[in-house]
C-alpha cells in the first residue's frame, strides 16, 4: 500500500520520469535542465534541483528545512527496517508499505500486483520501483555514475551530515562492500520484465543513444563509459 499515490501518479501521467541521484557528474548540468520534465529526487538531490518530490528512507534530514510544498515519499519505518520507528510525515507526503530492509534482499516477489515497494541500501532502488507503479513511461537515472568526478563521488552540497564521513571513491567500491545488500542490475531487469517501461542511464558528455543495452546479457549496473539504454 502507498498512502497518496494517485498524487504521484497524476503528476507522471504516463510520461517519462528523471530520477536525481547525487553523483558528480551533475556538476555538469545547469540547474534548469530538468525544467518541464517529470523529476523524481533521490534523498538530498532537491539541495541542487528543484525536486517537487524526493524518495528517502531516513526523511530527518530532509524535513525540517524543505519547502512545505514539497513532497517526501518515503518508507514507513526509517531506513526501511521494519523493526525501526514509523517516519515523521506530513499529510501530503507518500508514505509506501515495504519489505524488510534486513540481509540479502531480492526483488522475486515484483509481479506487477505487489502492495509494497522495495526497499535496499539504495534509495535508487524504491525510486526505480515506484516510478514504475507510478506508470512511468521510460526511467532516466541521472547522478548515477560509477566513478568520482575532479576528486569528487558527490554533486557540490549533496553531502550531508551523516555522509561527511564516507570513506568510498567510487559507486563500484560501495556496491563491492558489505554495506550493498540488492544487484540493481537485477532489479532493473526485473522491473523492465514486469513493468514493460525502457531504463536509461545518462551522463551529461554522452547522448542517451550512445549505446543499445541488451538485457539478456550479463553486464554491470553502472559503467561510467557506457550511457546505456536498457529496452523492455
Amino acid at each position: 500500500m502507498i498512502k497518496n499515490i494517485e498524487i504521484l501518479k497524476e503528476y507522471i501521467n504516463n510520461d517519462d520520469v528523471w530520477i536525481i541521484g547525487g553523483g558528480s557528474s551533475l556538476n555538469f548540468i545547469s540547474n534548469n535542465f530538468f525544467e518541464n520534465k517529470k523529476v523524481l529526487g533521490i534523498n538530498n538531490a532537491l539541495c541542487k534541483f528543484d525536486c517537487i518530490f524526493s524518495v528517502t528512507k531516513e526523511p530527518e534530514d530532509l524535513f525540517k528545512d524543505r519547502p512545505k510544498d514539497k513532497c517526501l515519499i518515503m518508507s514507513k519505518h526509517k531506513a526501511g527496517n521494519c523493526g525501526n520507528i514509523y517516519n515523521l510525515c506530513l499529510p501530503h507526503d507518500i508514505v509506501f508499505d515495504h519489505i524488510h530492509n534486513m540481509g540479502e534482499i531480492d526483488a522475486d516477489f515484483i509481479d506487477g500486483k505487489e502492495e509494497k515497494v522495495i526497499v535496499s541500501s539504495s534509495t535508487l532502488s524504491s525510486a526505480i520501483h515506484i516510478a514504475a507503479i507510478a506508470k512511468a513511461k521510460n526511467i532516466i537515472l541521472c547522478g548515477c555514475e560509477n566513478e568520482s568526478r575532479n576528486g569528487n563521488l558527490y554533486m557540490d552540497g549533496y553531502q550531508i551530515s551523516k555522509r561527511k564521513n564516507c570513506s568510498f571513491t567510487s559507486v563500484s567500491e560501495w556496491m563491492s562492500s558489505d554495506n550493498v545488500n540488492l544487484d540493481l542490475t537485477d532489479l532493473i531487469k526485473k522491473i523492465i520484465g514486469v513493468y514493460e517501461i525502457d531504463i536509461h542511464i545518462l551522463e551529461p558528455w554522452k547522448t542517451l543513444e550512445d549505446k543499445k543495452f541488451d538485457t539478456s546479457v550479463n553486464c554491470e549496473f553502472d559503467t561510467p563509459t557506457n550511457n546505456k539504454v536498457f529496452p523492455h
